[in-house]
């Protein structure tokens, strides 16, 4: 009988060091191959997306001799490293933390690595672990139901081939399709459109008039590419966003020096000390230097006046700057950007920061929400993402009438367990799923400990001759009240922003240190104690 109140997840000294000793378990276990093989029938395990968090799982289902099927709709894989390849494009986590803990990179080139050197990771990691042979590119999903009767997704692709798994890793990722904002006109325009997740290479900007729509994380970085073309760029900002110099402790001003990059290739402890030591920089900032505390004190204070300093001294002289670019709202309540040229490009003669959204697209400009005209040859949206979808054309169906389809689950606000459970969709992980994005540190190191969850609940199916298993609505509800009340000292229950859901709770974002995410993942229960589970009551040949 289930408890009236289940205990919250316990972030104890005690319970850190359990999950440290299960996470090194974890680790020595996967380097002896297991018998899971021989329980499981080739497409039993079925994974949606080729990108980092996909390859991760295909990597571990490999090391435990389990048979699986990674689908990817593109051509190659890689995600949204594939995809987002406009100028500029780089990840703004450093990039010795921006990989596998167990493939690590001597070789990084830069700080901050660019779009090309990560997919390049990417490909090595790819081949490396032989995942071409159970990785079927071009392959495109079109719907995925749960069918209570077989206990098995019924999965539907475009090709009208359809596959039947047991277990289902949904691994798409939270910003995978771009937002394109619905305003008027769009088809009217005769000049060259498109998002930035979409850029098209083949564009010369020199000479043109460019408006581009949105000053968040990506137009941060292709701004200053276009601006030093461009006869006349026209920035649309509806909010200004806090941007930081990429200049830190521990990090080079920009690339690596060869004798460094020696060292961590030669000597594998020099190099996991160095990512160790990121890690933890970060973690610190989190958890004692006043990064994202809504709570008026000295340390969110200088940070505050820290941005705001640096943000000025760009703008020296240019106060109507300073006034349109500067955020009036606590820092850290959108995602912080990282920039060295950006600040500077606004300062260009041939670039105007308008505050004002987009009303309406014209054959030969743009109207702002200010009723201002804009000429312009090319038109960039750099408006992000949907968060959460899973494609316009795409459906997951669950059960009690669940339904995914886009970014409903997430605009919804539906709940996950851990991050990686949802209620509706039985024997299905979601890597990255609802309250397990970062704002400070790396979402791989999410995604590894999400990984080694799903691993251990499907080898605990495996054990036990579980056919089916969703997490017990009272156990999700207790977690995601936890998870919420995490958020009331931080900024970001202070300010909107895409990491709410139209419920008003925060869905996207964990509200604590990843190491904190790691103690809970590791000492939660198993199947049995959080998941109603259903025994498999015949063969599965027979009830096909």
């Amino acid at each position: 009988m289930e408890p009236d109140t289940p205990s919250e997840p316990s972030l104890s000294a005690s319970a850190k060091l359990r999950a440290t000793l299960s996470f090194l378990r974890s680790r020595v276990g996967n380097l002896r191959r297991s018998h899971y093989g021989a329980k499981l029938a080739e497409g039993d395990v079925l994974v949606l997306g080729a990108g980092f968090s996909g390859l991760l799982i295909g990597i571990k289902l490999k090391e435990s001799g389990i048979p699986f099927t990674i689908i990817d709709k593109e051509e190659d894989v890689g995600g949204t490293w594939l995809l987002n390849r406009y100028p500029g494009c780089a990840c703004d986590v450093p990039a010795h933390l921006y990989s596998y803990s167990f493939e690590p990179n001597p070789d990084w080139s830069e700080a901050y690595a660019a779009a090309e050197e990560i997919h390049a990771y990417i490909k090595r990691v790819y081949e490396k672990y032989d995942l071409a042979p159970r990785t079927r590119l071009r392959t495109r999903l079109k719907r995925a139901m749960w069918v209570p009767q077989l206990r098995r997704w019924r999965v539907a692709l475009e090709s009208g081939e359809v596959l039947q798994p047991r277990f289902l890793f949904s691994c798409v990722g939270a910003l995978h399709y771009p937002q394109i904002p619905d305003v008027p006109g769009k088809e009217s325009f005769k000049g060259t459109m498109f998002h930035s997740a979409e850029w098209d290479h083949a564009t010369d900007f020199s000479g043109k008039k460019v408006v581009v729509v949105g000053s968040g994380a990506s137009a941060v970085q292709f701004v200053p590419e276009v601006a030093e073309q461009a006869q006349r760029l026209v920035l649309l900002q509806r909010t200004p966003n806090w941007v930081f110099g990429r200049g830190e402790w521990l990090l080079p001003a920009r690339y690596y020096p060869e004798n460094l990059k020696w060292t961590y290739r030669n000597i594998p402890l020099a190099r996991a000390a160095y990512r160790a030591t990121l890690y933890w920089k970060q973690e610190l900032a989190m958890s004692f230097g006043g990064l994202f505390d809504a709570r008026d004190n000295p340390r969110s204070r200088l940070l505050h006046a820290q941005g705001r300093g640096y943000m000025a001294s760009h703008f020296r002289g240019r106060k109507e700057l300073r006034d349109k670019v500067i955020p009036t709202y606590p820092l850290g309540c959108k995602r912080i950007c990282k920039s060295d040229v950006y600040l500077d490009s606004l300062r260009r003669p041939n670039v105007d920061v308008v505050v004002a959204g987009l009303a309406e697209v014209q054959e030969d400009g743009v109207v702002d929400t200010l009723g201002t005209k804009h000429q312009a040859d090319i038109l960039i949206f750099g408006t992000g993402f949907d968060i959460g979808s899973v494609g316009e054309d795409v459906q997951l169906v669950g059960t009690g009438g669940f339904s995914w389809t886009g970014n409903s689950a997430w605009r919804q606000g539906h709940q996950a367990y851990l991050g990686t459970s949802m209620q509706h969709l039985p024997n299905t992980f979601v890597i990255l799923g609802p309250n397990s994005v970062l704002g400070h540190n790396s979402v791989l190191l999410m995604a590894e400990a999400q990984a080694d969850y799903a691993l251990r609940l499907l080898k605990e199916a495996l054990d036990h001759d579980i056919d089916s298993f969703a997490v017990k609505p009272r156990v999700l509800q207790d977690y995601n009240r936890w998870v919420q009340e995490q958020f009331t000292d931080k900024v970001w229950s202070r300010c909107s922003s895409w990491y709410q859901a139209e419920t008003g709770d925060i869905i996207a974002l964990w509200p604590r240190t990843t190491y904190d995410f790691f103690t809970c993942l590791y000492n939660a229960p198993g199947l049995r104690e959080d998941y109603e589970v259903t025994a498999a009551d015949a063969p599965v040949q027979a009830r096909l």
